[in-house]
């Protein structure tokens, strides 16, 4: 089976969740905030113009180097499990004649602490794609974070104005292959792995099926 694996299979820690996932049986999902994906639409066309040649002038004082030219869509074909792992890059940057992965984040608020661990993640696989696809890396991947910051009203209506965050993260692409094979494993199971108590979904589950009108 030539399944085709996003960091979102490699994020789900329930094995339960993540073998039914596999299977192609998905949790439900609440709507998405379409305010969301035109802003990223809106940011795209500003980093479009700059691809091959330069960085938007609002990241100018933080990062370095110029935006790459690059397919954002990579895959790579693990033969030894027989899973092809897909991620999509919203830019690649590259410093010195490497590549580093640029992902963008719209959020409420900035990153205060930690940087939650799915974005590492996704920056970890991208970093592996980039390398397998024969582009040289320097371990290094890039948050760019934008939040809104105040609301201001003029004669042509409504400004919103925006703080960017940059964070540059140490990335672990060798992690990516152990994650694969722990897929494969999970994947080649003849029935579903137990229900995991600290999962949010198998606790629902457990609670539903106690209430006697599920089979």
């Amino acid at each position: 089976m030539n399944l085709r694996i996003t960091h979102k299979h490699l994020s789900i820690e329930c094995h339960r969740c993540l073998w039914f996932e596999l299977k192609g049986v998905v949790p439900p999902e609440g709507p998405f905030p379409t305010v969301l994906s035109t802003l990223e639409s809106l940011l795209q066309g500003i980093y479009r113009e700059h691809r091959g040649s330069s960085l938007p002038g609002h990241l100018r004082d933080q990062l370095q180097g110029h935006l790459a030219r690059i397919p954002h869509e990579l895959t790579w074909h693990d033969t030894s499990t027989g899973l092809t792992i897909v991620g999509r890059l919203d830019e690649a940057l590259v410093v010195d004649g490497k590549y580093r992965p640029l992902d963008r984040k719209v959020r409420g608020d900035a990153i205060q602490d930690r940087v939650h661990p799915v974005y590492k993640l996704q920056l970890d696989v991208y970093t592996f794609l980039l390398e397998k696809r024969g582009y040289p890396v320097d371990g290094k991947g890039i948050l760019v974070v934008y939040t809104p910051r105040d609301l201001s009203e003029n004669a042509d209506g409504l400004t919103e104005h925006w703080a960017v965050q940059v964070i540059v993260i140490n990335t672990d692409p060798g992690r990516v292959i152990g994650d694969l094979k722990r897929l494969r494993y999970i994947l080649d199971s003849p029935a579903p792995p137990d229900p995991d108590q600290k999962c949010t979904f198998c606790k629902w589950e457990i609670a539903r099926k106690s209430t006697g009108y599920v089979p």
